[in-house]
């Protein structure tokens, strides 16, 4: 096989193969065909950290962009793009470049727009979906993990419980058993579960 060497320090430090293929810091780039055939440009040894960088100005942006044609917007139709500057967020984009996802600089998500400066996580113009198999949760906890609350559902269709940090199930909503509302210092039961302060049971 026919290839192009580059050599520096009396070492071969990139390859190009008869297909095209670049290798920088290997020399068979073409052996990377097993997942939608991507190949023509491999960094790196398997052996040590590697990376590539993209070097933009200080209040320019660094781009990845995903092209299927030439005309307008099919050249970047798909990408990612960091903005530099006094912004310093990443986006996401996809079908003709549109902006899907932002992370900011503080690390907060936006999916659909740029979220609020408070906001860790906002959806917009859709609905937020957790999908799974039973027992699917949204967890919300402090930084070291150990105050959480929980909403989910409880593994049956129309269950919803929220559960307090100490694993507590304060609200407890179902179209199948009794529902209550048990908050401390409080009980209210509709149908009741035990709470023995305004219980509302209809059987």
């Amino acid at each position: 096989t026919d290839k192009l060497f580059l050599v520096s320090g009396g070492q071969t430090r990139a390859w190009m193969d008869d297909s095209g293929n670049v290798g920088i810091g290997y020399d068979s780039p073409s052996s990377f065909n097993q997942r939608v055939n991507a190949p023509h440009l491999v960094v790196g040894s398997g052996s040590n950290a590697a990376g590539l960088t993209i070097y933009s100005g200080t209040a320019d942006q660094g781009s990845i962009n995903f092209a299927d044609g030439l005309t307008t917007t099919d050249q970047y139709t798909g990408g990612i793009v960091y903005v530099h500057g006094s912004d310093n967020y990443m986006g996401f984009h996809t079908n003709g470049g549109t902006e899907r996802m932002r992370i900011t600089s503080a690390g907060n998500v936006g999916i659909g727009a740029a979220p609020a400066t408070d906001a860790k996580l906002e959806v917009f113009s859709g609905n937020l979906r957790v999908r799974g198999d039973q027992n699917t949760t949204i967890q919300l906890s402090n930084a070291a993990g150990n105050t959480k609350s929980q909403l989910g559902n409880a593994g049956n269709e129309g269950d919803l419980s929220l559960y307090t940090s100490a694993n507590v199930k304060t609200v407890y909503l179902s179209s199948y058993y009794d529902s209550y509302i048990n908050p401390a210092g409080g009980n209210v039961g509709i149908g009741d579960t035990a709470p023995t302060s305004l219980s509302v049971n209809t059987s």
